[in-house]
C-alpha cells in the first residue's frame, strides 16, 4: 500500500506542470528576471485554449446533447459577451 501511494505521488510530482510551476515559484522566491517572450507566451495561451476547447468538445460528444450542456454553453457565452 504504501509504495503504491509513494509510486503515485512521485509520478505526480514529476508532471510537467508541476515542475513548471515549480520553477516559477522559485524564480519568484528569488526575485528572478525570468521571463517568457510576448509572442511566445501569445502562442502558448493559444495553444491551451484550444486544447482546452478540443477537450471540452470531445467530452460534450461523448455525453450527448442535454439540458445541463445547453445551459452550461448559454452561461458561458452570456458571460463572456458581459464581460467584453
Amino acid at each position: 500500500m504504501g509504495e503504491s501511494i509513494l509510486a503515485a505521488a512521485s509520478a505526480n510530482l514529476l508532471a510537467p506542470p508541476i515542475l513548471f510551476f515549480t520553477l516559477g515559484a522559485l524564480a519568484g522566491w528569488a526575485k528572478s528576471d525570468l521571463s517568457i517572450p510576448d509572442q511566445a507566451a501569445k502562442t502558448l495561451a493559444l495553444y491551451l485554449m484550444l486544447c482546452i476547447g478540443f477537450k471540452g468538445g470531445v467530452e460534450a460528444n461523448a455525453s450527448g446533447f442535454s439540458s445541463d450542456l445547453l445551459a452550461a454553453g448559454g452561461l458561458g457565452l452570456g458571460r463572456s459577451a458581459a464581460d467584453a
